[in-house]
């Protein structure tokens, strides 16, 4: 399990595709994964909108005043806070096995991180807003979905992504013959 954090516009996305592809090159089987993915499923139900894109979670919804991206924040975290913290673990990890690598692209929140850790995966911190996505963004900067995880100690590896593609692309091609040395040294122990 490889957990993807950052604030909105810095990468996670990206990286997460640039991953898949490089373990596809190794024949490994490789999916990504999303801790919002019921929330959105649900926002959608509420609102008509699921915030698949940034375009759709700047939406303003006149009914409800605010946009989309806050009804993401909102829902989220009431559900979180009234329903149980873990809410979006326990639906996300309902669906794993064993049989291949899992990217989860939007690890917001330090019990998510912890629970990644615990399970023995591996976390990964992206710092920067390469295409200025924060600049243009209409959600709330300072929610917690955005900044839980600002001074969380335990990330196995922080990129910061303000350069250029290419630069996270060399860092994801890095890391996946990182995790493929892994795989073999653990295949060795075990013949």
């Amino acid at each position: 399990m490889i957990g993807i954090s950052g604030k909105i516009g810095s990468g996670k996305s990206t990286l997460t595709n640039l991953l898949i592809d490089y373990f596809k090159m190794y024949n490994i089987d490789c999916e990504e994964k999303s801790f919002a993915s019921k929330l959105k499923e649900i926002t959608k139900i509420i609102t008509g909108y699921g915030g698949y894109t940034q375009e759709e979670k700047n939406i303003y919804l006149d009914e409800y005043n605010f946009t989309v991206g806050e009804a993401l924040q909102k829902i989220g975290t009431s559900l979180r806070n009234d329903f149980h913290k873990n809410i979006w673990v326990i639906t996300t990890l309902q669906s794993f096995c064993c049989d291949k690598i899992f990217i989860i692209s939007d690890v917001r929140y330090c019990n998510e991180a912890d629970l990644i850790r615990e399970k023995g995966g591996i976390l990964i911190r992206l710092e920067g807003d390469p295409a200025e996505v924060r600049k243009n963004s209409k959600r709330d900067l300072n929610h917690t979905s955005e900044t839980d995880l600002d001074d969380y100690p335990n990330f196995d590896f922080i990129f910061d992504n303000s350069g250029f593609k290419y630069e996270l692309s060399n860092f994801a091609k890095t890391f996946v013959d990182f995790i493929i040395k892994l795989i073999n040294n653990d295949r060795e122990k075990i013949s």
